[in-house]
């Protein structure tokens, strides 16, 4: 394998994402899947250019293809980090329903990873505490979801 792709992995693996690896050296097929989509994607013109292979190739759900793992990293961060507002004290107390609301508005979805770290003063007074935020998260992310 690959040094870049190693460190790829190795990196995705740190930060707790989920991925798929696809070794396009163990399988013919898979090479030839590779090549086509580099054929066919402008992203890898630079690579061509340079006589690159133009791995690792890391593609995402939305269909985005990303040749720099940190840049990924990067945006993969900046974009999943959100945090919920203040809630104002008009809108106390702040109920389980309003908490999944937040959250599904922030785009939290289910099988997405969460690392919860809050002070339930930034969202004013919960209805039945720090576990009802606990079990509005899980409610969001499901089974298939982790919360740290």
């Amino acid at each position: 394998m690959c040094p870049d792709c190693i460190y790829c992995k190795e990196a995705f693996d740190k930060e707790g994402i989920k991925y798929e690896f696809i070794d396009i050296n163990s399988d013919l097929k898979l090479f030839k899947e590779f090549l086509k989509l580099r054929d066919n994607s402008p992203v890898f013109d630079i690579c061509k250019e340079k006589g690159y292979i133009g791995i690792p190739a890391i593609v995402s759900e939305d269909g985005k293809i990303s040749l720099d793992t940190e840049e990924y990293l990067a945006e993969i961060k900046e974009t999943n980090v959100k945090v919920i507002e203040d809630t104002e004290p008009d809108n106390w107390p702040v109920t389980k329903e309003e908490i999944v609301k937040a959250l599904t508005e922030i785009r939290l979805t289910r099988a997405d990873n969460v690392m919860v770290h809050a002070s339930l003063s930034k969202l004013g007074y919960v209805c039945g505490g720090a576990q009802t935020v606990i079990e509005a998260i899980m409610e969001t992310v499901g089974d298939e979801g982790s919360i740290m």
